[in-house]
């Protein structure tokens, strides 16, 4: 499973969630190159130059709205919206803005690793892996 690389995007100012992810990222059956940005400007530019397979995309960005990043990003890369909690609105709103999933945020490595693996399943989807 690691001969395709998946290159994960995670938007989010919500340190331990990061590091977390990044961790498990690392040591996930597939292949991930991780990068971090706190801000919807950098989310913006990383996602032109970087090219990303899926982004992890806080649902609370403070500099701009993450369903205007889904939506202008949706059709070339996976967007996962997160948030810490559990929301019909929150989900409904990512979905209508071309989002792939709406996951809420855990501390258990079980549930990361779950939505890692459902990062990589959405990606190959997409046909976006390098």
């Amino acid at each position: 499973m690691r001969d395709r690389k998946i290159r994960l995007l995670m938007v989010d100012d919500h340190d331990e969630f990061v590091s977390l992810v990044s961790e498990l990222a690392e040591d996930s059956q597939f292949s991930f190159d991780f990068l971090h940005v706190k801000s919807g400007k950098e989310a913006l530019d990383k996602i032109k130059s970087w090219q990303p397979s899926a982004v992890l995309l806080d649902a609370h960005v403070e500099d701009m709205s993450s369903f205007d990043i889904a939506r202008m990003c949706a059709c070339f890369t996976t967007i996962v919206i997160t948030s810490e909690f559990l929301s019909n609105g929150l989900e409904a709103r990512a979905r209508e803005s071309g989002a792939a999933a709406y996951a809420v945020k855990s501390d258990v490595p079980e549930d990361v690793d779950h939505l890692l693996n459902d990062i990589a399943f959405f990606s190959e989807g997409m046909d976006i892996l390098h």
